[in-house]
């Protein structure tokens, strides 16, 4: 093998204009390739993640729950992450703004898309956590380990430690919606213990409907109104997940036609040298051989091609980033994530073998079919062209 790859390189360098012609046309189809599905698959990526800002990161919801049923979820093997919340109180700041209170543990962070900014999330039964726009909000001071003196009923209080300080949730923010953590312990749960939401994200690789229910059925869920999915999340993960057939009609025609003209021009490249091929033929060589040198030489330009063709497309998407797009989005968003597609990539490269063999084939047929008494006149007739 090694031999006809010799062979082959020796005809790439021999015919230099027309070999850097065939790379050039591969390497654009397979640049154009991964550029159009590394676009696709960010903005679909881009659109994940804006559901996730906008209606959290769990897959379901389930309502209403009671301690040992919250256990049973948390001993799942396809659950992922498990994250749980209980309304508290409403913390009247005032009489002028009102403030929900939720028991939760810190789990409820990654489902809201958000984390901690300074400090920790609360652990203990009177330490608080709020969002920096809630501080500002209720004109507290941005300070960890203030005393706050909450009102829990008429003429009773109780005071917190700020511990926490959150990421503004833009969602939220937006409709106003001042929000506050405490501690998801026994105490706190003390009023509510019957009343707990448990927000699920399952593993990678289910059928998230399908473990939702089997879950539910598993805890003793009964009412269907107590299982909220998380459709709009769902859904654009599902886009996400799609095969994109789009980009495989879009493969095939560049490539078949970037084939077409490689045939082309490697078909005349090797009818110049045919005469090579007809003493090759005369000296002993086989058929078999002179079609192994041919694809040889097409593999190498071809691997060369699709090489130049992935690096070009890795490096031009990075360029796309931060613009506002809407060719493949639903509306106008930005491009803040990028996702160089490895199915893209996959795509390209196995097309261009396709069609480089074939290519290969092809010609290879087309020279064997010379007899050395014909050679000099096929020579000659195609020298005219040329």
């Amino acid at each position: 093998m090694s031999t006809y790859i010799k062979v082959g390189w020796k005809y790439i360098r021999k015919y230099t204009e027309s070999s850097i012609t065939m790379v050039i046309i591969i390497a654009l189809s397979t640049f154009l390739i991964i550029t159009i599905g590394s676009l696709t698959e960010s903005s679909r990526m881009t659109n994940v993640n804006s559901a996730k800002k906008l209606v959290g990161i769990q897959h379901v919801r389930y309502n209403r729950l009671k301690i040992d049923q919250v256990n049973k979820i948390r001993k799942n093997k396809n659950v992922k992450v498990l994250a749980n919340s209980s309304y508290y109180k409403e913390w009247n700041y005032k009489d002028k703004l009102s403030v929900s209170i939720f028991s939760a543990d810190k789990n409820i962070l990654y489902m809201d898309a958000t984390k901690i900014s300074e400090g920790r999330f609360p652990t203990n039964s009177n330490e608080i956590a709020m969002e920096m726009w809630v501080l500002e909000k209720l004109r507290l001071p941005n300070k960890l380990g203030q005393t706050i003196n909450i009102p829990l009923e008429e003429g009773k209080e109780k005071k917190f430690k700020l511990v926490g300080i959150i990421n503004d949730r833009s969602e939220i923010k937006s409709i106003g919606q001042l929000q506050a953590y405490i501690a998801f312990n026994k105490e706190n749960l003390t009023n509510n213990k019957n009343h707990i939401y448990s927000f699920v994200q399952f593993k990678k690789g289910l059928d998230i409907k399908d473990e939702t229910y089997k879950l539910a059925k598993e805890i003793g869920i009964k009412n269907k109104k107590n299982i909220i999915l998380n459709r709009i999340l769902l859904s654009t993960i599902g886009q996400l997940e799609a095969i994109n057939w789009d980009l495989i009609k879009t493969s095939l025609i560049l490539m078949i036609i970037g084939g077409m003209i490689v045939y082309s021009i490697y078909s005349i490249s090797a009818l110049r040298r045919i005469q090579e091929y007809g003493i090759m033929r005369a000296i002993g060589s086989t058929s078999k051989q002179i079609i192994y040198t041919i694809l040889s030489e097409i593999g190498i330009i071809y691997i060369i091609g699709t090489l130049l063709g992935t690096i070009m497309g890795i490096f031009s998407i990075y360029l796309f980033k931060g613009i506002t797009i809407s060719l493949f989005t639903m509306g106008m968003n930005k491009l803040d994530t990028i996702v160089i597609s490895t199915f893209a990539i996959k795509l390209s490269t196995i097309v261009s073998l396709v069609i480089g063999i074939l290519t290969g084939i092809m010609v290879g047929l087309l020279t064997i079919k010379l007899s050395p008494m014909n050679i000099k006149k096929y020579k000659s007739q195609y020298a005219q062209k040329v």
